[in-house]
């Protein structure tokens, strides 16, 4: 099954552009995981960093 990126949310999509970004940046040929996570956090309107400091993280 192949990955349909329009088929995402417009914030999920924009933390995918922005993983992308991240790891063109730190020279990483691939996107992985942990730039995925810098997507979320980097978002200014997103629900994942307010959730990190609700439960402590």
């Amino acid at each position: 099954m192949a990955f349909r990126f329009e088929k995402l949310t417009l914030k999920a999509q924009e933390a995918v552009v922005r993983a992308q970004e991240l790891a063109g940046e730190k020279g990483n040929p691939e996107m992985t995981p942990l730039h995925l996570l810098g997507g979320l956090l980097s978002e200014k309107e997103g629900v994942v960093k307010p959730l990190f400091t609700r439960i402590g993280v």
